[in-house]
């Protein structure tokens, strides 16, 4: 199988990015006509190569002009490679040292130099350009970078950048294909006689012809009709390949850039990440709950910083954070974002900083808890995935978590995740409730020690009946799963705090005193069987309060062992 790539430009606007990429690929990216008409990338423009019969290249161009970053966030996430555009005519320039930062903060780990234009400049001006670049990226993920001389207009070079592509791509890793399917949409339109198409880069997962897929945020479940790669009609769509996916009776008008094409019933929408964040040096102190603009995948929504720890960061500081988004959005763990903040003096906005979400699925913390939850995340962005699992089911607390939802919070695959749930099955971490959920085995403790205090209090303050009703026990715990109660009765039951007796619950040993009361009522029922006494005849030979005796009285009646009419106490006939 063909090794399915995603390469996207970088670079401040006017420098090349487009030429660069039809000299290699054929095929002019600029598709807008205000594009053509400005000589500028507005949108982000696409092109496709074929190396080799081994590698599959998609490109995605991005814009380089600041007003346009917001477009440049949405090509550049998902990258494998990134070809960083420098013009010998202009140099570094501020939009090259922001790209540079966005592709830091989107996790790009590989990536080629290239200084075009160099039919413009003499070779001494060539070498001080490059001696700039090499000064500048010393400490960038594009330190050790190949640096590429080209040309489009004379088209030198162009067979040197292809090779130094080749090599690069050679050693990547190839995608996986398990996973949830997940492809940000960049683009909608129309085809006459075959209606919506959406297009984007698929980050995780497949998809084939007639799935049912989820469109999210917009929460519509749509057939697919159709899909092509670059072009031509295929039957699967894979990880690192460009798709159009044309689908069934939806209209165009509905769906937005920024939305997701998901597997059906695999991903929620949440408006609470939790991340690790990291500020650009260059950027100002934010102070907590500073709202921001959050761009992850093809999306832009505001996004409010929460800290939990201190009141502000500072310049280069790395902090866990927990991102409140306004409207909610749908992500996966392990994807990167950046955060803009915006100037009224212009009409664009800046680079804060950005990271990867932890958690695409936080639940909102209290003050008191913040410590706790930094702790977590900690713990989210080891690399122990046993340690991830366990904490992800931790995190979800009584409600549960089954596997769909643990691969969507830790981004690990099925068969990973089915190894790692039964290694903490094993070793009694985690137990299993209702089939397909998991729960904490700190959790089930805290629920046993719930329910024997419940228990205790009960029987406190009803000390002659002989047990709690398991219906009365469940409206205590109303908002738990009954399985998860189930665990806990089972476990005290085991470790012999508790006893089962008819239809109720009691603490181990409890009760005898009552047990003797109930035995004194059947043998007074019993004995006047002429002339059944009456609840209050019962009350005052047995010396019992009236809402015992009525508590006793009751629970009797519901074990069949008498029979209450008008106040007079029988025997069940038998």
């Amino acid at each position: 199988m063909k090794k399915r790539v995603v390469i996207g430009t970088a670079g401040h606007i006017d420098h090349g990015k487009t030429a660069m990429v039809k000299t290699i690929t054929g095929i002019n990216t600029d598709r807008l006509a205000e594009e053509q008409k400005r000589g500028i990338t507005i949108d982000l423009g696409y092109a496709h190569a074929q190396l080799d019969k081994d590698i599959c290249l998609s490109i995605v161009d991005v814009p380089g002009h600041e007003k346009f970053v917001r477009n440049m966030v949405a090509g550049a996430s998902g990258i494998d490679l990134v070809l960083f555009v420098i013009a010998a005519d202009e140099g570094i320039m501020p939009q090259t040292m922001e790209h540079l930062d966005i592709c830091q903060l989107l996790g790009v780990k590989k990536g080629i130099i290239v200084i075009t234009k160099t039919d413009l400049v003499d070779e001494e001006w060539l070498e001080m350009v490059k001696a700039e670049i090499i000064e500048k990226f010393a400490t960038t993920f594009l330190k050790d970078a190949s640096i590429v001389e080209f040309s489009a207009v004379s088209g030198n070079g162009k067979d040197d950048l292809i090779a130094q592509i080749s090599t690069c791509l050679q050693s990547m890793p190839e995608r996986p294909q398990d996973g949830i399917f997940f492809m940000p949409i960049d683009r909608v339109f129309t085809i006459k006689g075959f209606g919506t198409v959406v297009t984007g880069t698929v980050i995780s997962g497949s998809i084939t012809g007639n799935d049912l897929v989820d469109i999210l945020p917009h929460n519509l479940a749509v057939r697919v009709r159709g899909l092509q790669n670059h072009g031509d009609p295929v039957n699967l769509l894979l990880p690192g390949q460009r798709g159009a996916v044309n689908l069934q009776g939806i209209s165009k008008n509905i769906i937005t850039r920024g939305a997701v094409l998901t597997g059906h019933q695999r991903c929620s929408l949440s408006d609470t990440l939790d991340c690790r964040l990291q500020l650009l040096p260059i950027a100002k102190s934010i102070k907590n709950r500073t709202t921001l603009s959050l761009h992850t995948g093809t999306a832009q929504v505001m996004a409010t910083v929460l800290m939990l720890q201190g009141q502000q960061m500072s310049p280069g500081q790395k902090a866990f954070v927990q991102l409140r988004c306004s409207p909610p959005l749908v992500t996966l763990a392990g994807e990167h974002f950046i955060l803009r903040g915006f100037t009224a003096r212009k009409n664009h906005g800046y680079t804060i900083g950005g990271g990867v979400i932890l958690d695409p699925m936080g639940q909102k913390i209290k003050r008191r808890f913040r410590q706790e939850k930094k702790e977590s995340l900690a713990v989210l962005s080891s690399p122990h995935s046993v340690q991830r699992v366990e904490k992800i089911v931790y995190l979800n607390g009584l409600q549960g978590i089954n596997r769909l939802e643990i691969e969507v919070r830790t981004r690990l695959f099925k068969k990973k995740i089915e190894n790692l749930v039964s290694q903490l099955l094993n070793d009694q971490k985690i137990f299993q409730i209702e089939n397909s959920f998991f729960i904490h085995h700190r959790h089930l403790e805290k629920l046993s020690d719930d329910i024997f205090q419940e228990l205790s209090d009960f029987h406190k303050q009803n000390p002659y009946t002989l047990v709690m009703e398991k219906n009365q026990l469940n409206s205590k715990f109303s908002k738990i799963k009954p399985g998860a109660i189930e665990l806990a009765i089972f476990h005290l039951k085991t470790i012999k705090k508790i006893e089962f007796e008819d239809n109720g619950l009691r603490m181990a040993g409890h009760n005898a005193g009552g047990k003797k009361v109930v035995g004194s009522i059947l043998e007074m029922v019993g004995n006047r069987k002429d002339k059944p006494p009456t609840e209050k005849e019962l009350m005052e030979s047995l010396k019992l309060p009236e809402k015992d005796l009525k508590q006793l009285a009751g629970q009797l009646t519901n074990d069949g062992k008498i029979v209450i009419i008008d106040h007079l106490c029988f025997l069940p006939a038998h």
